[in-house]
């Protein structure tokens, strides 16, 4: 069965079609592709292309498409509207999971497509207190707070935990974020139309595991180097070796979550792609992973 793969990217088409090849490489030939192009850059983007002689437009053949509609996004705004609206590109197609990516990371070894197979879903499910609000919105104050107690109470009756999990990795069977986008849809028609709810790593998370908390699931695939010092290219060679503890530990903790364990921060055998990789097609990083044998 196919998966399909979302991917929002905004600059550099040459290092979007590593990342195209990347996924077809370590994951499968077969994937569904869909990539969304902010709209401020969406211009600039195919100028860029026509001088880097790429054409993303022109990959239908490989199940690669460009969503047609662009919002403009950046990190925290839109990003999950921008991800629905390609899952509504491609929601006829015929896939079994739903995989968010984001524009600066790449897989690193084989064995994805099994591991999707495995679970209804791949996210994390670490509570966030109160300091981090469940969704961005361009304002601050009593006015958001508001919104979302309404978002929680129309959805579930009752306040109930926020979750947080990167997006980058994380995966849903399509039945489910076909009802996730539902309720996403249905919440910024009725009750904040000029509002969305746009927090890509906690609107998901928090969906998903209040409305689905017995899901056979599983962690999100990608590790995020930030809270190490390790290098990328000396992580990358940990993990596919399987030395996944030596790539776990952290010292500093974002003040925003609770107490430990951090899901997050964890390494192991669910853990199919790195962040972040620079979006310059010969930083060493991108090289190195290009590299790479299957």
């Amino acid at each position: 069965m196919k998966n399909l793969f979302l991917l929002n990217v905004s600059e550099s088409p040459e290092c979007v079609l590593d990342q195209i090849n990347n996924i077809k490489k370590f994951v499968s030939e077969e994937e569904y592709i869909v990539v969304h192009i902010s709209g401020s850059t969406k211009e600039q983007f195919i100028k860029d292309s026509q001088e880097q002689g790429i054409d993303l437009f022109s990959m239908e053949d490989q199940n690669v498409f460009v969503n047609p509609e662009s919002i403009e996004t950046k990190p925290g705004y839109f990003l999950v509207e921008a991800f629905l609206s390609s899952f509504e590109f491609a929601k006829d197609f015929d896939f079994d999971k739903v995989v968010l990516n984001a524009s600066n990371q790449l897989y690193i070894r084989s064995g994805l497509k099994k591991h999707l197979a495995k679970y209804d879903a791949g996210v994390h499910s670490v509570k966030a207190n109160g300091n981090f609000g469940m969704f961005s919105y361009q304002e601050t104050g009593a006015a958001g707070s508001e919104l979302k107690d309404k978002f929680m109470k129309k959805i579930f009756g009752e306040p109930r935990f926020r979750y947080w999990s990167f997006h980058e990795g994380s995966f849903y069977a399509k039945r489910y974020f076909t009802a996730m986008a539902s309720v996403i849809k249905q919440y910024n028609k009725d009750i904040a139309p000029d509002k969305l709810a746009t927090s890509e790593e906690q609107t998901l998370p928090s969906l998903f595991n209040n409305a689905w908390p017995n899901a056979n699931k599983t962690k999100s695939t990608v590790w995020m180097n930030l809270f190490c010092d390790l290098s990328e290219i000396e992580a990358i060679d940990l993990i596919r070796a399987g030395k996944y503890s030596e790539v776990q530990g952290a010292d500093m903790l974002p003040q925003c979550h609770q107490t430990p364990p951090h899901e997050y921060m964890l390494c192991g055998d669910f853990i199919f792609g790195i962040k972040r990789v620079p979006r310059e097609i010969d930083s060493d990083v991108r090289k190195y992973i290009r590299s790479l044998e299957v």
